[in-house]
């Protein structure tokens, strides 16, 4: 791994944090919330896009690890925060 690499690396994970859904809810709504599966690194994902490495991308989105989220993702999340007394 080269500096650059590493330095980017690191960067993305200094802005990976847990969120609550109630702030995703408008990614969502823009088409722009990502559901990553549990079995992918989210920081390799996200270094993956930031480099529009779009061969990996593919591949992860044919097998169904990397998609947009779903609108019954979207409710699932929405019902857990309610759940979880959240908005």
């Amino acid at each position: 791994m080269d500096e650059q690499e590493q330095i980017e690396r690191t960067r993305i994970n200094a802005e990976t944090a847990r969120i609550v859904w109630h702030e995703l809810q408008r990614f969502f709504a823009l088409g722009h919330a990502v559901a990553v599966a549990p079995r992918l690194d989210l920081v390799e994902v996200a270094y993956q896009i930031s480099c529009d490495n779009k061969i990996q991308m593919e591949q992860w989105i044919a097998d169904g690890a990397v998609a947009v989220v779903s609108d019954a993702q979207a409710i699932e999340g929405a019902a857990s925060a309610v759940a979880e007394g959240g908005p």
